[in-house]
């Protein structure tokens, strides 16, 4: 992958651009449908994963959302110890080609920095934006965003690494230069 000399940061996706979490998430969002159904009495079928769980903050506050996060993290901390590394992005990552690199991840805090940790790469990254940190998930540019204010850079300084088509989006969305890893 060539990289723009104008690139003074490199924000990647977690999960199928660094690793493939290994997640059974129609089996995980029956399990938060039940819980809420459960608990709270109502019934959200989790299809959109990340608008469900801001419904649902909305609704019965944070420590329900709380509650949902962790479950959700717990199974993705086990898919991080199945889950197939991405060994051409983790040298990408490791040669560092611009000083400063972030996350920005619909997956959980926990579990980006579990990932983070398990595969020695915890110390390239300054800035990690998950899920819990934007009020808008992806396509929304929200996280983004706050890394440009976190490093002070221009959007026209970044290079955005992701595999989905709200990565794309959330990239466009931003103003920032996207790269779709397949």
């Amino acid at each position: 992958m060539e990289i723009p000399e104008n690139i003074k940061l490199i924000v990647f996706d977690l999960d199928g651009t660094i690793i493939d979490l290994d997640v059974d998430w129609a089996c995980l969002k029956e399990r938060l449908h039940r819980r809420t159904l459960k608990e709270y009495n109502y019934d959200c079928d989790f299809n959109r994963l990340d608008e469900s769980l801001i419904l649902i903050k909305n609704k019965f506050g944070q420590d329900a959302y709380s509650k949902l996060i962790n479950m959700i993290a717990d199974e993705e901390i086990n898919g991080v110890k199945t889950g197939n590394l991405k060994q051409e992005m983790i040298g990408f990552i490791k040669k560092r080609y611009v000083p400063n690199m972030a996350i920005f991840s619909s997956n959980t805090k926990r579990a980006i920095e579990y990932s983070l940790k398990r595969l020695g790469l915890s110390s390239f990254f300054s800035c990690i934006i998950s899920k819990e940190d934007v009020t808008n998930p992806k396509p929304s540019s929200e996280g983004l965003k706050k890394i440009i204010s976190f490093y002070g850079v221009s959007n026209k300084d970044i290079l955005f690494i992701g595999n989905t088509n709200a990565d794309k989006e959330a990239g466009k969305n931003a103003g920032v230069t996207t790269y779709i890893y397949e």
